[in-house]
């Protein structure tokens, strides 16, 4: 038998709904950090007159809307651990968070991979060895509260949509990396940074994090990290990257590594709940009502 279902499910959830919200929450919500690209700085033509540009900041600002205009997003996602791969993600979701369709990889899970149904704001796990009949643990946003410590419902589009929010808070000094392509499309590099204080500050504000792990966050994250986020021609972000290095009780100094692309914008997404034949709650797994095994 497993002892914790709890250990089991933090292991598999937290680690990308946490570390990715960690670096996102409301950051930047308010009127003082959310610009437009109407922004401008001055610039030279060839002839010697007074032309305008976009400032970096504020192409880099407005990016964050992008999930709200497009309403949905297709995501990949990688996490490493000191340069080794320890988790990744694949798969379609909507803004608001409420319905989405996703696949999880992670060092040491059984079976290798787990699928992840959001459907009206429930989620359910196809996690491995159920109690006969059962395919699918449900659980409610108040459980994934008391499971990671954070509240989805604080801030709607967790995953894609609220790491892209960090870009709102970036500070002024945004450096342009030049352009490439991917997915097919040309896209425009910027490093911009954001500050860890207003980020926990704000979350902790909001309700997304409890008092708990807002703690946490501040005594493992750096004062402030750099964000690299790759644009197409629409301001729509294609790529977002950091790195963290941080100071894990009991472990020593880590880096954390992560990679989150957008594919594409708007696509439909279509999900439908299981059969609750097949659907056991994460109360009765955790009260003892359906006892998770091992393999």
């Amino acid at each position: 038998m497993l002892r914790s279902p709890r250990r089991l499910l933090s292991r598999v959830v937290a680690p990308f709904l946490v570390a990715s919200v960690a670096l996102a929450g409301c950051a930047g919500s308010g009127e003082e950090t959310i610009r437009s690209t109407s922004e401008t700085r001055p610039d030279r033509t060839e002839n010697g007159t007074e032309a305008t540009t976009p400032d970096p900041a504020a192409v880099v600002r407005e990016a964050a809307k992008a999930p709200s205009e497009q309403g949905s997003m297709t995501m990949e996602m990688v996490m490493e651990v000191d340069g080794r791969t320890i988790m990744s993600m694949r798969g379609t979701m909507t803004a608001d968070g409420r319905n989405g369709d996703l696949t999880t990889s992670m060092e040491g899970m059984p079976g290798g991979e787990m699928r992840m149904l959001v459907v009206d704001g429930v989620h359910y796990y196809a996690f491995p060895s159920l109690p006969a009949g059962k395919e699918w643990v449900s659980m409610s946003p108040e459980e994934l509260v008391d499971a990671t410590g954070v509240d989805p419902s604080a801030a709607p589009g967790v995953d894609g949509a609220s790491v892209l929010e960090m870009l709102s808070a970036v500070a002024d000094d945004v450096e342009e990396l030049g352009t490439d392509e991917l997915f097919g499309v040309p896209v425009t590099g910027y490093r911009a940074h954001v500050s860890a204080e207003s980020v926990i500050g704000q979350a902790l504000g909001s309700g997304l994090y409890t008092e708990e792990l807002a703690d946490e966050m501040a005594g493992t994250l750096p004062d402030t990290y750099a964000i690299d986020v790759w644009l197409d021609h629409d301001g729509l972000p294609r790529r977002q990257t950091w790195s963290l290095d941080l100071a894990l009780p009991g472990q020593g100094n880590t880096t954390v590594d992560y990679r989150m692309d957008f594919p594409s914008w708007g696509d439909p997404v279509e999900v439908t709940a299981p059969s609750p034949d097949v659907v056991i709650s994460m109360e009765d797994v955790m009260t003892g009502g359906g006892a998770l095994s091992r393999d």
